[in-house]
């Protein structure tokens, strides 16, 4: 398939709406018009995709994602989903800005910025899932050290793991999520769903809470209509 949403609005080339009350917004294939759907409690002054939020983008097996949908490349790689449906994520673009050597160790503030034009700052979150203890060599999870070591840059949120949807809890997918579980369409808010943090609270490190502690105060549903190019995801924003 094609980029992350993330990638695509970090790089400039997505626009997203970031409502402020309930509301409804209609999305296009994101492939297509390359719309999605920025949630936060409270968005930045410098208009930076470098916070954290949730992103809404509405996945179809089109456009970068057909050849996907359609093929499993040497069992390598996972086959797309060949439904149309939201694909939600959590983002943790966060900033810190690096404070110089202290008795010979690095330093970083732990002090939210948004601007990357700010000089010396560098991600407080990664996707890494190495530890120290298997790689002596490895860099940190994150430059902040292990406190933040649970927070993920992407973190793709699954429709198919609210809390008590499984007999057994070992098989929820929580914030623990690594790169053995592979996209699939249990993974996407398709026609009928919804979301809450409270219900999914499993997949996020903090519970009902953000990474940084604040609530976000947004929920959704989802109805879509149409196939393919045509389709459209229609989503009801409430807020809190």
């Amino acid at each position: 398939g094609g980029h992350d949403p993330w990638s695509d609005l970090a790089l400039g080339w997505a626009d997203p709406y970031i409502p402020r009350e309930s509301c409804q917004i209609t999305l296009k294939p994101f492939q297509d018009d390359h719309e999605l759907v920025l949630l936060t409690p409270n968005w930045n002054k410098d208009d930076s995709a470098f916070d954290e939020y949730l992103l809404l983008e509405f996945y179809t097996p089109t456009g970068l994602n057909k050849f996907d949908s359609d093929h499993q490349y040497r069992n390598a790689y996972p086959q797309g989903p060949k439904v149309a449906g939201i694909r939600l994520w959590h983002i943790d673009a966060r900033l810190s800005r690096y404070l110089g050597k202290q008795g010979g160790v690095d330093r970083f503030d732990t002090a939210k910025h948004t601007d990357p034009e700010d000089g010396g700052v560098g991600l407080m979150a990664s996707n890494t899932y190495f530890k120290e203890a298997e790689d002596p060599s490895c860099s940190y999870l994150s430059m902040l050290g292990a406190s933040y070591y649970d927070f993920d840059l992407l973190h793709m949120i699954w429709h198919d793991a609210q809390a008590g949807a499984h007999a057994n809890p070992e098989d929820e997918i929580t914030y623990k999520i690594g790169a053995d579980k592979m996209l699939n369409a249990n993974a996407l808010f398709q026609d009928g769903a919804s979301f809450d943090q409270a219900t999914y609270r499993r997949q996020f490190a903090k519970g009902d809470k953000l990474d940084e502690g604040t609530t976000l105060g947004w929920s959704f549903s989802v109805s879509i209509e149409g196939s393919g190019e045509a389709a459209r995801a229609h989503l009801t924003l409430t807020k809190a």
